[in-house]
């Protein structure tokens, strides 16, 4: 179970994301390779990438690919 935090570079805002580690290496090479079509800049910036420790609620997250704006 991981927590990643991203940054959209455009609008500045911060974003975590929970999930598996099959999603979540997924997700990263996803924001990776994003580019905006029109400036030719990356759309999002990976802040840090953090292993969670087992509980039922981190869990639940996990299994809805939960999101939240911070």
């Amino acid at each position: 179970m991981y927590r990643i935090t991203v940054k959209n570079l455009k609008t500045g805002v911060i974003s975590w994301e929970y999930g598996f580690s099959k999603a979540m290496i997924k997700k990263i090479y996803q924001n990776f390779n994003s580019y905006d079509t029109v400036g030719n800049y990356k759309k999002y910036k990976i802040i840090y990438i953090t292993k969670l420790k087992f509980s039922l609620s981190n869990f639940k997250k996990c299994l809805t690919k939960y999101s939240e704006v911070v």
